[in-house]
């Protein structure tokens, strides 16, 4: 094999080797775009549980004086 061939096995794995970690690289950055998305995700999806769980608790707390107020009213028309 000449000398210019070896050069040519030479540059082609060193082409190899860099598109390799080329890939790598563009991989984790896919990851990291995908890790990111998915964080911004459960951030929105954690403030819309929040919000959520504000409005039950107002609604429970609502509901819990309104029952209390007919249990009253219930207990009074027995005591009469």
């Amino acid at each position: 094999m000449s000398a210019v061939d070896d050069a040519n096995l030479r540059l082609d794995a060193a082409l190899s080797r860099l598109e390799s970690v080329l890939q790598t690289r563009l991989a984790g950055q896919d990851t990291a775009v995908a890790a990111e998305t998915e964080r911004a995700r459960l951030e929105q999806e954690m403030t819309a549980v929040r919000s959520e769980f504000a409005n039950l608790k107002e609604t429970s707390a609502a509901v819990s004086q309104r029952l209390d107020a007919a249990i009253g009213n219930v207990k009074r028309m027995l005591a009469e």
